[in-house]
């Protein structure tokens, strides 16, 4: 099932809790604490988004992102 012109929108890039990378799609999400990681030793991270991902946590707010990535400005 594919998202509405609206629906579109309301992606990671266009939401206020994602950190935007300086280069590339992935950037972080900041709507909950970091969770522990368990790799050589046990750290904590973000979890990694693509900036076209989207979850029912979407708060609008990161316009700067999303038009910094090419996207035209939400009208939420």
């Amino acid at each position: 099932m594919s998202k509405s012109k609206s629906e579109a929108s309301d992606c990671c890039c266009s939401c206020k809790f994602w950190n935007a990378p300086e280069t590339g799609t992935t950037g972080q999400c900041r709507a909950h604490p970091p969770t522990v990681v368990v790799r050589a030793a046990a750290e904590s991270a973000f979890p990694l988004t693509e900036e076209a991902d989207w979850c029912g946590e979407f708060v609008a707010g990161g316009t700067k992102a999303h038009e910094a990535h090419g996207h035209a400005k939400s009208a939420h």
